[in-house]
């Protein structure tokens, strides 16, 4: 199986004969004459490359790059969204129903989408919801003030998996009352539907939290975290059901962990069953972070299609084996190499309004 950029077809057609290009991950199956590669200079001419062949059948899959220049009118921003309360009372709806989507952005977005063979969709009608069979770390668990919204879907096929890329708003605070404007926490979501189950693996990432907590929403146990060898621990904290190192272990091949530390400064990963889920807090749809996330995809997409040839994975629990979320859930606070969990930051705080207590009270007592 071969899958090639557009940038390479006219030395593969050299090599192998005139050929059939289809679309952007169409196939085309059929017998080639192939040279031998071993031994020879990849750079060498293709008459060199010819003088030894061999008749295999080749599945050839043409890539073609993305065409990316309908966001460029987004540049580095995020869609000019915004969470606009009609009245007082206003604040209590969620953000979806308080939002005004900017429709140019909309637009360029949907453009982008229709010439990659992606179908968009404003507001998507089936948008992901946490339940007691669905409950991924990185999707919020939605509260009266703090419910999700998720815009700007499109789905389609990279690498010929079925992915859906789209954002979420959630309140960040209420902003200004007088403006009627509700601050915005955005992330964008790459969710990947593969042809096998994985047991619920955590990459929390250190380079892309943009301040002390985490982007994971859900504060994971901590007797589910494993410390591997190397710096690996200072891209991403790992979390992995207790017992399942080992699987853990097949998954993160030394040449995936490489991959995923390049990929570290923009995005977590999680897979979750039958699929896999990047998350970044930066805005997918500027074109420099699509063109960087379409690499980083390709590339680890690559390498999932090789570790799906021989993934055996057999759960202790069904459907798949899961991570157990603290009691007081909520993002982790992250200090160095100190991780605090929802409970214990505020215990922290508790014995913090302690300390200042006994403080003020010996002062006092000092005075008089």
């Amino acid at each position: 199986i071969i899958s090639v950029c557009a940038s390479h077809t006219d030395r593969l057609k050299s090599i192998l004969g005139t050929t059939q290009i289809m679309g952007r991950g169409q196939a085309v199956r059929q017998r080639f004459l192939v040279p031998s590669f071993a031994g020879s200079n990849p750079a060498a001419p293709a008459k060199e490359l010819m003088s030894k062949r061999s008749s295999v059948e080749l599945l050839f899959c043409y890539t073609k790059p993305m065409d990316i220049n309908p966001l460029n009118s987004l540049k580095s921003r995020w869609p000019d969204d915004q969470s606009i309360f009609s009245s007082t009372l206003g604040r209590l709806r969620s953000v979806a129903e308080n939002l005004r989507i900017n429709e140019e952005d909309s637009r360029a977005i949907a453009h982008f989408a229709e010439l990659n063979n992606f179908t968009y969709s404003q507001r998507p009608l089936d948008p992901p919801i946490g339940t007691k069979d669905y409950a991924p770390a990185w999707l919020r668990i939605p509260t009266l003030l703090n419910e999700p919204a998720f815009i700007h879907e499109i789905k389609g096929r990279i690498n010929s998996y079925p992915v859906t890329i789209c954002m979420e708003y959630v309140p960040a605070s209420t902003g200004q009352p007088e403006s009627m404007i509700q601050n915005l926490a955005k992330r964008s979501i790459i969710r990947i539907q593969l042809p096998k189950i994985f047991p619920q693996i955590v990459l929390d990432s250190n380079k892309n939290d943009q301040g002390p907590t985490s982007s994971i929403p859900n504060s994971i146990k901590h007797e589910q975290t494993v410390k591997l060898e190397g710096d690996f621990a200072a891209y991403f904290d790992l979390f992995v059901p207790v017992g399942l190192q080992l699987d853990a272990l097949t998954v993160l091949a030394p040449n995936f962990m490489e991959l995923l530390k390049g990929s570290s400064a923009h995005f977590d990963v999680e897979f979750y069953g039958s699929e896999v889920t990047f998350i970044t807090r930066e805005s997918i749809y500027s074109p420099e972070i699509m063109e960087q996330a379409l690499q980083i995809l390709h590339a680890e997409l690559g390498y999932l299609t090789h570790l799906l040839l021989s993934w055996n994975y057999q759960p202790v629990r069904l459907p798949f084996d899961t991570l157990t979320y603290t009691t007081w859930n909520g993002e982790v606070v992250k200090l160095g190499r100190l991780r605090l969990r929802p409970g214990a930051f505020l215990v922290l705080i508790l014995i913090g309004f302690v300390v200042f207590g006994i403080m003020i009270a010996l002062l006092n007592k000092s005075a008089h």
